[in-house]
């Protein structure tokens, strides 16, 4: 059912130009694992993002994504070809999820379970080992 298992991800560049046709996160979603249009689709706004909008779209039997949607003018403090150049990097050495495309404001990578650090985690000792062994 989810093609992008099936297949592999798509070339950075082909998912790309197949993002930018499309206007919905529910349309990049389901092009991006050839979803039919009957197929369920759950997305959820998150809460954690400070200047970008976050999304995690999902599907039943497929795995699920995280949408990124960069904040107006953020570019001005942030360069977002570097950004993923530094997420392609990492994910080539297992520390960061599949980027499975880019649009014109934003980003689709691989959901990763967990939660987000507050300050007092970077204090408890069984965590911030953790922390500087990765």
């Amino acid at each position: 059912m989810c093609g992008v298992q099936q297949r592999g991800a798509m070339e950075l560049k082909e998912a790309r130009e197949q993002c930018l046709k499309v206007d919905s996160i529910e349309g990049i979603f389901r092009g991006i694992l050839q979803l039919p249009s009957n197929h369920p689709v759950q997305i959820e706004k998150m809460t954690e993002g400070i200047t970008n909008l976050l999304y995690k779209c999902s599907a039943e039997g497929c795995s699920s994504m995280l949408f990124k949607i960069w904040g107006p003018k953020t570019e001005l403090l942030i360069n977002r070809q570097d950004e993923v150049k530094v997420m392609n990097l990492l994910h080539q050495i297992g520390l960061f999820p599949q980027i499975y495309c880019e649009f014109a404001n934003g980003i689709v990578y691989g959901w990763v379970e967990g939660r987000a650090l507050k300050a007092s985690d970077l204090a408890d000792a069984a965590i911030y080992p953790l922390i500087a062994r990765t």
